[in-house]
């Protein structure tokens, strides 16, 4: 089983073990170094005299390693060195009375966030050997959030001996030693990003509905004035074929206020020369009875200039009549929606 091995401070901050608060990991990793061992480079690391883990010293007690997290001991009966180990770091006093008695700066953040369960997430592992008291490796984990059972194996490290002496350098205090962690540069992070949000909230204006912002749309368009500008009269947008968007027109729709060839001219032309012909056909019919009676070559004549007109009349009236039922075909309905186009 292969774990990593945190030698120095900078390993440690890198792992990210107890971070960000309310974890109790570092605090309860500087008082370990600095309460309960003692580190020499000579001589092996020893646990100090008023801790005994046997005892239940602390909250400690024996960690079976059933889910096999750690490397197995050796559990020869005959070696007279035996191996246990020993576990510490959980805060329910009712569950571990002793654990009370650990120092406050360990156990400020339990119960103060709440039912958060990252309070109490931390633990210490050591391999330890009751006869001579020797420590033989620390270890770091946490417990894994989707099995609050078990421990993550991606969150557990082997503390080596010269961090532990790092630890115990007199001029690293616990303040100094989290800072230097980035412990309360999260905390510091977080109420700066939830003040900035909050701020951000109340500033904000209230958004327009959608029908309120239709209607202002429709009516600046419609007043040829720019919406909220006061400017010069805002030109047509073209819109694409299928396009509904309030301002555009289509290339086979007139226009508002252009010169085009519109329905209603068309419709107007239509009616006036068709009341020229009728007039005129009248007056033909009039005039040729009048000169039939005095001269019959002048009436003859007479009557191929007015079959000549009527023709010319009559080619224009067509034309307009063809025009018209093409356009009417265009602006009314069609039979696939249920109606009958007029016969023109």
């Amino acid at each position: 089983m292969l774990l990593w091995q945190l030698c120095s401070l900078e390993h440690l901050r890198t792992s990210g073990f107890g971070c960000p608060p309310p974890r109790h990991g570092l605090q309860l990793l500087f008082w370990f170094a600095n309460d309960c061992v003692t580190s020499d480079p000579r001589v092996t690391m020893k646990l100090q005299s008023h801790v005994q883990p046997e005892e239940g010293d602390f909250g400690f007690h024996v960690f079976g390693n059933v889910e096999e997290l750690l490397p197995a001991l050796n559990k020869n009966r005959k070696r007279k060195k035996q191996l246990l180990y020993f576990v510490v770091g959980n805060l329910n006093a009712d569950r571990y009375a002793a654990a009370a008695s650990l120092p406050p700066y360990v156990r400020e953040n339990y119960d103060s966030f709440g039912s958060c369960d990252r309070d109490n997430t931390d633990r210490i592992i050591i391999s330890y050997q009751r006869s001579s008291r020797q420590v033989e490796a620390v270890y770091v984990t946490e417990h894994d959030d989707a099995d609050l059972g078990r421990f993550r194996h991606d969150g557990t490290f082997q503390v080596g001996a010269e961090l532990i002496r790092a630890l115990q350098n007199p001029q690293l205090d616990l303040g100094a030693f989290l800072t230097r962690m980035g412990y309360y540069g999260d905390v510091e992070v977080m109420a700066g990003a939830a003040q900035v949000d909050s701020v951000q909230r109340r500033n904000r204006k209230p958004k327009a509905s959608r029908k309120a912002r239709t209607a202002r749309q429709t009516q600046a368009i419609s007043g040829g004035v720019r919406a909220g500008t006061g400017g010069p009269p805002a030109k047509p947008m073209r819109c694409q074929a299928g396009s509904s968007k309030s301002g555009c027109y289509r290339d086979d729709k007139k226009r508002p206020g252009g010169r085009g060839f519109s329905f209603r001219k068309m419709l107007v032309g239509v009616c006036a020369i068709y009341v020229a012909f009728k007039c005129l056909r009248w007056w033909l019919r009039r005039s040729s009875a009048d000169v039939s009676t005095e001269t019959p070559q002048l009436s003859q004549s007479a009557r191929h200039a007015g079959l000549r007109l009527l023709q010319m009349f009559s080619t224009c009236l067509k034309a307009h009549s063809a025009a018209v039922s093409h356009t009417l075909r265009r602006w009314m309905p069609t039979p696939e929606a249920g109606i009958e186009p007029m016969n023109i």
